[in-house]
This record gives structure tokens, C-alpha cells and sequence, in this order.
């Protein structure tokens, strides 16, 4: 949305939601946070919900990146959903594979 749009609406709350669950289930249950160790010195220092933080910055500019760089994809597909509401699979791919 914040791509073609500009602007995220109030649907994309669940959406970070998830994406912070899964942030807190890195730091928390899987080791990627401070207490088990982690590669990287500047986040060795940090407090988990610090880290949290970041890794869903770096997640958001990750896919932030990659939809810009497939733009014309995106649209195909908005475009798409917009019309037929939904799409299963095939219908997606067949949209980004479309020249």
C-alpha cells in the first residue's frame, strides 16, 4: 500500500502484528537475541525489545526494497485483485512472469 498508494491503511495492523510476533519468537525462542549470543556486535549490546525493533526495521527495508524494484509486478497483481477480489497461486505467478 505504501508503495502505490503512499500511505498504509488500518488493514496492515495485523500484518505487523504477525511480522512482530515473529521478530519476538527470533529474539525469544529461536536465539537470535543477546542472551545466546548473536554475530552481530551492535546487537549483542542491545535489550531484546531493542532488537525486536530493529529486525523489523531491517525487514521493512528488505521488502520495501524488493517491491520497489519489481513495481511493475506489484501493480499487476493490485490490479488484479482489485478486479477479481482474489487470486490463487497460478494466477499469481502467471501475473508476475507477464512481460
Amino acid at each position: 500500500e505504501t508503495l502505490l498508494l503512499g500511505c498504509a491503511s488500518a488493514g496492515c495492523a495485523g500484518d505487523l502484528e504477525a511480522a512482530t510476533a515473529l521478530a519476538q519468537n527470533m529474539i525469544h525462542r529461536f536465539g537470535f537475541g543477546r542472551r545466546l549470543g548473536v554475530s552481530d556486535p551492535q546487537r549483542a549490546s542491545m535489550s531484546d525489545g531493542d532488537a525486536v525493533e530493529l529486525e523489523l526495521q531491517d525487514a521493512s527495508k528488505r521488502a520495501a526494497e524488493l517491491l520497489a524494484s519489481r513495481r511493475d509486478c506489484v501493480r499487476r497483481v493490485a490490479e488484479a485483485l482489485l478486479a477479481r477480489r482474489a487470486l490463487n497461486g497460478d494466477e499469481i505467478v502467471g501475473l508476475i512472469h507477464k512481460a
